[in-house]
């Protein structure tokens, strides 16, 4: 019996410090929600991961707005209309997320639910407004390809903003749709799953997202069909120019497919970047909407997937920075005004010693030309003198 005091003594000695630090940590965290802060070490590591995510999502989509605005093709190029359109909608998406960061790390809690489907429907709209924009340039590509003749004809300045104008439409009724669909489950913790009702997750999903993603898929999938078609085209043409002259009729038509072909592989690249970031997300939430509280995937769907997801804002400018020769060469001379490349520098020397060269010898020609007709006016009056003496 004293052995059997001893050892439940020592066990009890043993667990007094873990419940004391329990109940500590549940002071801690009553004080810390009655404080109205009710954030976990998951949502701290979202900010602190964010913040450098969503400098470059601002940062990057600003260069792309200013460049894009910069060009001298903005205005007749009807397809940067819709490339300006995505970098609005991913630029929204990074001040979103730059106020929820602030959110976070100064401890206030979103007990205002108003304030918080504001949030989440920002979020989903600039989300929306993106998805429906990369559509819009998928369709824009298959005029292009399909219709190349009637394109200007077909995709007018006045339709693209139309079209701009409905994308954002149907993204705000997207966004702000949940204000008549809440979750009965709100406490105080401001997250996707927490405010949006099973219901209109599903719809968000098979309503809008799957029909977009299919149609996008569809018009990709026809662009390669007709692609590869015209790459036979050019192989044709190539063999052609190599027998004999080719025509600048046919030139031309082999340098505009070329364009669309280097437009397609941009758009794929594109898309290929939204559905890697943004599919897991809606899979998980998809899984967790069917599964319940058994699947526990609040954690993972809010910080570690909307992480990805919101990766995808910050990689679009830099595929266009880097695979878009006009975007390129608009953001080199904004961001080296002044700044001669070596190259050019090489170039401007040599068109400079080119130059003197030629000025030089222009220079000696008229000096020979000017000295003629006196040399031959001398020899002239010299002449008519002896005569004169000789007479």
């Amino acid at each position: 019996m004293g052995g059997n005091t001893t050892h439940s003594t020592a066990v009890a000695s043993s667990t007094t410090p873990s419940l004391d630090s329990f109940m500590d940590n549940s002071s801690v965290s009553n004080n810390s929600s009655s404080n109205g802060s009710v954030f976990t070490q998951n949502d701290y590591v979202f900010a602190y991961a964010l913040m450098p995510l969503s400098t470059f999502i601002i940062v990057g989509n600003i260069l792309v707005l200013i460049s894009a605005v910069a060009m001298s093709k903005f205005r007749n190029h009807v397809g940067y209309f819709f490339i300006a359109n995505l970098a609005i909608a991913d630029l929204l998406l990074g001040v979103v997320s730059t106020v929820s960061i602030f959110n976070i790390l100064l401890r206030h809690s979103d007990e205002n639910l108003a304030t918080c489907i504001l949030r989440i429907g920002l979020v989903v709209m600039s989300c929306a407004a993106s998805v429906f924009t990369i559509a819009c340039i998928a369709i824009d590509r298959c005029i292009a390809v399909n219709a190349a003749l009637r394109y200007k004809e077909i995709v007018t300045p006045a339709r693209a903003l139309m079209g701009i104008a409905v994308t954002w439409v149907v993204a705000i009724l997207y966004g702000f749709f949940p204000l008549t669909s809440l979750s009965d489950k709100y406490d105080n913790k401001c997250s996707f799953l927490a405010v949006l009702s099973k219901e209109y997750t599903l719809a968000l999903f098979f309503a809008g997202f799957l029909p977009t993603v299919i149609l996008i898929i569809v018009i990709y999938t026809s662009l390669c069909l007709v692609t590869r078609k015209q790459l036979k085209k050019i192989n044709a043409l190539d063999q052609i120019r190599r027998g004999s002259n080719q025509s600048t009729t046919a030139q031309l038509r082999s340098q505009r497919i070329k364009r669309n072909l280097k437009a397609i592989k941009t758009l794929a690249l594109v898309i290929g970047t939204f559905f890697a970031c943004w599919f897991p997300f809606f899979v998980a939430a998809l899984v967790q909407v069917f599964c319940g509280e058994k699947c526990h995937l609040q954690d993972i769907v809010g910080t570690y997937l909307v992480l990805l997801g919101f990766l995808n804002s910050a990689l679009n400018p830099a595929i266009y920075a880097y695979f878009n020769k006009d975007f390129r060469k608009s953001l080199r001379s904004l961001c080296c005004k002044n700044r001669v490349e070596p190259s050019e520098q090489l170039g401007q020397s040599v068109n400079l010693r080119r130059q003197s060269a030629l000025s030089a010898r222009e220079a000696g020609d008229f000096a020979t030309i000017a000295q003629r007709p006196r040399l031959d006016t001398c020899h002239s009056v010299s002449a008519e003198e002896d005569a004169n003496r000789n007479k």
